[in-house]
């Protein structure tokens, strides 16, 4: 896996709204890229409050799942929202 981003910025409005935040609180922005022998397979694009999110960062991403440092935080999760969504790849970039 690849960690591509992890910044400590406001939400959008739709996600401070999922993840009850008021208006302009920071919040955990986490993009990170899976990879099957150099071809992409998946982006995870994770929002986190900052309030609990502050461990995560791009070295503790690239040792551990987001859920596994937020439960090691004592993160009890009552409810995820996931969302997928499928779009044609660009593998130009690609140097493998």
């Amino acid at each position: 896996m690849t960690v591509l981003k992890v910044q400590i910025m406001s939400a959008p409005a739709m996600v401070a709204q999922q993840l009850q935040l008021p208006e302009g609180e920071a919040a955990v922005h986490a993009v990170r890229l899976r990879s099957i022998r150099c071809v992409p397979m998946m982006v995870t694009d994770a929002w986190v409050p900052h309030s609990i999110g502050r461990n995560v960062t791009e070295n503790a991403l690239r040792k551990q799942a987001l859920f596994e440092i937020l439960m090691a935080e004592g993160v009890k999760f009552g409810r995820v929202i996931q969302e997928t969504t499928a779009v044609d790849a660009d593998l130009s970039w690609l140097d493998c």
